[in-house]
């Protein structure tokens, strides 16, 4: 007997929405932020650690998600996400600036997308039982 599968969304399109869905988190963290610091604080010195705390979580949260969904690949998946979240803001500094992002960028959303997918597969699925 046939059973009927719901059609498996491809790699890349997963992997490139994941990316999306990061910078989004990681816009809306740096939006929150930079609220906190202009209501609550009276110089801007710690704007920098709030941008990358903003950039990692995103990635992080949104391997997490990939990784919870995909149920395989984890780690494959969060590098290869935190290098697209890399190349996506590389573009964008590129446009706008004229300069490209540094490697620590890089290095760090690879790790934490790597972080972020192997929790995501590990992760026990709601109302699971054995």
């Amino acid at each position: 007997m046939l059973e009927f599968r719901e059609p498996r969304t491809p790699y890349l399109v997963m992997t490139l929405s994941a990316a999306f869905f990061g910078l989004l988190i990681s816009g809306a963290l740096l939006l929150l932020f930079s609220a906190a610091v202009f209501l609550l604080m009276d110089n801007f010195s710690l704007g920098r650690i709030f941008a990358y705390i903003s950039l990692l979580s995103g990635a992080f949260l949104s391997t997490l998600l990939l990784g919870r969904y995909r149920r395989r690949r984890g780690l494959i998946c969060g590098l290869i996400n935190g290098a697209l979240m890399y190349l996506l803001i590389t573009a964008a500094a590129v446009a706008v600036t004229g300069t490209a992002a540094d490697i620590k960028k890089l290095l760090l959303l690879m790790l934490f997308g790597a972080a972020g997918g192997v929790i995501g597969v590990n992760m026990k699925r709601i109302g699971y039982k054995v």
